[in-house]
């Protein structure tokens, strides 16, 4: 029971993140690539630091957004067109506005992003609050295999830090179940 509550609020913090996506493109998580994002929080989590157990569920999920692409001057980046996937992460590098001739390239060719997908870190502890690993948008078109590249990296990079990943938490679609099915 305290685990499916544990998961309740992790898909509410989820929702949250989404909604603060959908209202604000510029967000700390689409500036930074989640190995800085899973180092920031190993180290600044007071959890860890009362020696709570160092286990971690992780839940990931998407949510519709309407399209729109902004200018963020703080990374010198588009944002809102879907990142390309390397081994299953979003390459946070993308849509860099280097020069006007880029800028119109990436509108021509680049793919808007119709989706918000949020990864989130849950210690399984009833006093653990989630943390968003990261947001970023999507066109939701990805295959099992990404989903598992991700999987593995997350899971080095919380391994690296002494942190154990228990298990992957997503809805019931079919990438995610065939992940889940290889990965078993």
């Amino acid at each position: 029971m305290q685990q499916l509550v544990t998961v309740h609020l992790n898909l509410m913090i989820m929702w949250f993140c989404i909604f603060q996506f959908k209202s604000n493109y510029t967000n700390i998580f689409l500036s930074k690539n989640m190995n800085d994002v899973i180092n920031t929080w190993c180290q600044s989590n007071i959890n860890f630091q009362r020696n709570l157990p160092k286990v971690l569920w992780i839940s990931e999920d998407a949510t519709r957004v309407s399209s729109k692409v902004k200018y963020d001057s703080k990374t010198n980046k588009l944002i809102g067109f879907t990142m390309p996937l390397v081994n299953g992460m979003p390459v946070t590098d993308s849509f860099l506005a280097t020069s006007a001739k880029r800028i119109q390239d990436y509108f021509q060719n680049g793919i808007r992003s119709n989706y918000a997908y949020v990864v989130m870190a849950q210690p399984l502890s009833p006093s653990a609050p989630g943390y968003c690993l990261s947001i970023f948008g999507t066109n939701n078109r990805f295959i099992a295999d990404d989903l598992m590249k991700r999987w593995q990296h997350i899971k080095l990079n919380f391994k690296k830090r002494g942190i154990i990943v228990l298990g992957f938490a997503s809805d019931g679609g079919t990438r995610f179940l065939k992940a889940m099915r290889q990965a078993a």
